[in-house]
């Protein structure tokens, strides 16, 4: 069965499905900072780790105007009005919102992840003038205002 990945907006509760993504990447950054002894050579750095890890999931897409491939629980199907529905539907406006959902539907095992959609970008390339192609990303985690003590 092929994977269709799902946008829930925390804020509007809207759903935009994605049939046709040609990317899903997941980063984990686990940062760690360095610190230079004056000097001592290169191996007797000091790695410090001063932040928690966090993880970045992304996808990105082709908006096509048949809507057989790219759907919303609102019928949509032309790429304008695609457009139009992420940047409004998806845009958040403020950290309090609820969160954004990102989940794989027809995943086994079940693939589900909440956080704050961070960024929505669309593009069009010289290469495929006629195609704009959409990219979001989420950031996994709770919002500052909302996390359980």
């Amino acid at each position: 069965m092929a994977k269709v990945v799902q946008l829930t907006s925390g804020r509007t509760g809207k759903i935009f499905k994605i049939r046709n993504f040609d990317t899903f990447t997941v980063d984990l950054d686990m940062p760690v900072t360095s610190f230079k002894l004056p000097e001592q050579d290169s191996s007797k750095t000091q790695l410090i780790k001063i932040e928690g890890n966090f993880k970045t999931f992304t996808i990105s897409w082709l908006l096509a105007d048949d809507g057989g491939d790219v759907s919303a629980s609102d019928s949509i199907i032309d790429v304008d009005a695609q457009f139009d529905y992420l940047l409004t539907q998806f845009e958040s406006i403020g950290i309090a919102d609820s969160a954004d959902n990102l989940t794989i539907v027809s995943a086994s095992p079940a693939f589900s992840k909440n956080g704050k959609i961070v960024k929505i970008l669309i593009t069009k390339d010289a290469m495929e003038p006629e195609n704009f192609r959409a990219t979001v990303t989420l950031y996994e985690g709770e919002s500052v205002v909302t996390a359980e003590d």
